[in-house]
């Protein structure tokens, strides 16, 4: 097989899709299977598998990161000042596991405690309080995930909006150790 030779800074968009083709066209080669016959035969097609998957994958992350540069906008982002309540703690949730945290949980919706969502940070436990709001965020939620912090036992808390917190919220957040995610975060 050729070598492929990046071109310029280009060359990591058409990496993945010259191998793609390389690849899909070495599969479909007799030489390739009746080769294949005197090894073990599903250890290679699992592998062969995988990194199509990570090909076609590679290849469609390039072409949204195109995208969203020609644009200015994410690709399969909703505007979160249109979402519903439920819908914005799911956004949080996903939001927290692009940021790192792992064993991501939203709580059910009555009798949380004023937690809406759980996650976790290496070993250190994350309450979440999410507030989708039209007005900017006051002590109330910063009271409640402080408390759900103590009555979940866990080392942090959290609160994130869509909007921002008013300067009282982060004097109370700052005095309690909660941490604010405003929209600014969001993005």
């Amino acid at each position: 097989m050729a070598k492929v030779k990046p071109i310029g800074c280009l060359g990591f968009i058409f990496l993945p899709i010259t191998l793609t083709f390389r690849f899909i066209k070495l599969m479909f080669s007799p030489r390739f299977w009746f080769g294949m016959a005197k090894y073990f035969i599903f250890v290679p097609m699992m592998l062969m598998f995988a990194f199509l998957f990570w090909a076609i994958s590679a290849i469609f992350r390039i072409i949204a990161f195109l995208i969203s540069l020609a644009t200015g906008k994410s690709v399969g982002f909703k505007n979160f000042d249109k979402m519903d309540g439920h819908e914005f703690e799911y956004y949080c949730a996903n939001l927290l596991r692009r940021k790192g945290f792992g064993f991501v949980r939203v709580t059910k919706g009555s009798g949380d405690q004023g937690v809406d969502v759980i996650a976790y940070r290496g070993a250190t436990k994350y309450v979440v309080q999410c507030k989708r709001y039209s007005s900017n965020v006051g002590n109330n939620a910063i009271q409640q995930v402080y408390s759900g912090q103590k009555y979940y036992k866990a080392k942090k808390a959290m609160v994130i909006t869509n909007q921002y917190f008013t300067q009282s919220a982060k004097d109370l957040a700052k005095s309690t150790g909660v941490i604010l995610w405003d929209r600014d975060k969001l993005r």
